[in-house]
């Protein structure tokens, strides 16, 4: 008993702990009681990786448009969060999907940022790209092991620390609020996250756990929730987004022409729809946080374009 007794202040510390992380807000939750309370507006649904995160801003196409778009988000996760969110969403009309092939031969489990499943399964209600013994992990039962070791400061912290949750590692996208399109792209003043002065550092870079085997269970999971999208009577859009010269150059010619083919086959047997703006000439170093990143007035200026050129319109 006394030892019972003797461990109660201890409980105590990790309910107070918990509650305290609980409380504070980050970029999957927000998004998730954004989605909650606009689900009957929302128009257009943005998917996919960092690239979308940035460039597409749906408050600029005058739409109800919202953003699921987040780094290292696969299409198998892209998928995930179609299922889960279409159902609650009855006036979605259009679906926009950014299309790299770094992420068709990416697997999220693999991925140094792994860590990134236990956000999608506790904020926003999907399962993820889970290893087998990821149900052992503490990280997805403890606030203070996912968010560790910024957990330690950030227990008494009464103001928190804003985050893009993108560069460098970080773990914590903390965000105070969001706008109602769930954006959280790039400022122009933002450091950038690696001084990348040459095309193939950056390529390199994205490429250091990318495999060729990934794409079957990618292109699986986005044609199943194309087919359930086209159920519906939704447009479906397959888009690149801006890249500078020096970066689309770089790229690996040979990945490039596969996800092309792996690109016309969802045209061709399911209707997709394809804009590709990599290579896109309006496009300068002003506009860019990093070699394939556009800042906010590079998103601004892009998002403009898409809302006349791809949703106000058909692809040919």
């Amino acid at each position: 008993m006394k030892r019972v007794l003797w461990l109660f202040p201890f409980f105590v510390f990790v309910v107070f702990v918990e509650l305290r992380l609980g409380g504070m807000p980050n970029l999957f939750s927000l998004r998730r009681d954004l989605l909650e309370r606009q689900a009957s507006s929302i128009e257009t649904l943005v998917l996919g990786a960092c690239d979308a995160q940035s460039a597409l801003k749906p408050s600029v196409w005058g739409t109800e448009g919202f953003t699921l778009a987040s780094s290292n988000q696969t299409p198998f996760i892209s998928a995930q969060l179609l299922e889960r969110w279409l159902p609650k969403l009855p006036n979605v009309r259009t679906v926009v999907f950014s299309s790299t092939y770094f992420m068709w031969e990416s697997r999220l489990r693999n991925e140094p940022e792994a860590w990134r499943n236990f956000y999608y399964q506790r904020f926003l209600g999907i399962s993820g790209d889970a290893r087998p013994f990821d149900w052992m992990d503490l990280n997805r039962w403890s606030l203070f092991f996912l968010y560790w070791p910024e957990s330690r400061s950030l227990i008494f912290e009464t103001k928190v620390k804003q985050s893009y949750g993108l560069f460098d590692g970080e773990r914590l996208p903390f965000v105070e609020s969001l706008p109602s399109d769930g954006w959280r792209g790039f400022r122009a003043e933002m450091p950038q996250s690696t001084d990348y002065s040459r095309g193939d550092l950056f390529v390199r870079e994205l490429s250091l756990h990318i495999k060729p085997e990934n794409i079957p269970r990618n292109q699986a999971a986005m044609e199943r929730v194309v087919r359930r999208a086209g159920e519906r009577g939704i447009r479906f859009v397959f888009l690149k987004t801006p890249l500078l010269p020096r970066a689309y150059e770089a790229l690996d010619s040979a990945k490039v022409q596969r996800e092309r083919k792996l690109v016309s086959d969802f045209q061709s047997n399911l209707g997709v729809e394809y804009f590709d703006y990599s290579a896109d000439s309006r496009f300068s170093e002003a506009d860019f946080l990093d070699l394939g990143h556009l800042n906010e007035a590079g998103a601004e200026k892009f998002s403009a374009i898409v809302a006349k050129e791809v949703l106000g319109s058909r692809s040919p």
